[in-house]
């Protein structure tokens, strides 16, 4: 059990990460081709802004996904905990029939 409580963690770890860089990631690319395209076409921030609304709309796109992805994971990892707990409350109930007989 411990071991897998180290997991959880190291999973919590790697979501935080990786959100991080699915916000920052397409913010730095697309914000930077807007400002680069506003610098070239003497736009004042038109390209950036259309670049900082797709970054926004990808952001969401991939952050849906890694959560749907998790959100399996755990529903497993619940139904795995409960089977545990299931068959522990039922090898207790069974040894408290012996030691009553």
């Amino acid at each position: 059990m411990k071991e897998k409580e180290g997991n959880m963690k190291q999973m919590a770890m790697g979501m935080a990460a990786y959100t991080s860089a699915s916000i920052l990631g397409p913010l730095l690319i697309f914000g930077g081709i807007g400002m680069f395209l506003d610098n070239i076409f003497g736009k004042k921030s038109l390209y950036t802004i259309i670049g900082l609304a797709f970054a926004f709309f990808i952001t969401n796109i991939i952050l849906f996904r890694k959560m749907k992805k998790l959100s399996a994971i755990m529903t497993e990892y619940s139904a795995e905990i409960t089977k545990k707990k299931e068959e522990e409350r039922k090898r207790d109930n069974n040894q408290e029939t012996k030691i009553k007989q």
